[in-house]
């Protein structure tokens, strides 16, 4: 995700726009059963459901900090080092107060949902 090629910049542009998408139907789906969710806007740092505050959230340090993975510097930035998938990741975060047993159901829920809608397109339903 490094590369500024024009099928990298695409395929982060793809990438975004299918965690704005799953990120908003998971938080749907958690907010309808009664919880608190949102995600953060990877472009500005701010949450998408809630409002914004005089701060914004770093996805790298939080990924450091939380997950503890480690990162690489390249030039003045850094590189989230994921331990399977190394470079190749586009970092983002969903927050819920839900718990586990929710947080599953809420993404089988979707998983099925973007599942059924990726088939009707290709025309296999």
């Amino acid at each position: 995700m490094l590369e500024f090629t024009e099928s990298a910049e695409k395929e982060k542009d793809n990438l975004l726009k299918s965690f704005y998408a799953w990120s908003q139907a998971v938080c749907s789906k958690l907010i309808e059963a009664g919880y608190w969710a949102d995600y953060i806007d990877p472009c500005s740092g701010y949450p998408v459901l809630g409002t914004q505050g005089s701060s914004t959230y770093n996805e790298v340090e939080g990924m450091q900090l939380l997950l503890r993975y480690k990162f690489q510097q390249v030039g003045m930035c850094k590189v989230i080092l994921h331990p399977r998938w190394g470079q190749r990741i586009y970092p983002a975060s969903m927050f819920t107060v839900a718990p586990l047993e929710q947080i599953q159901k809420a993404i089988k829920w979707v998983e099925n949902n973007f599942q059924q809608k990726t088939e009707e397109k290709s025309g296999e339903i």
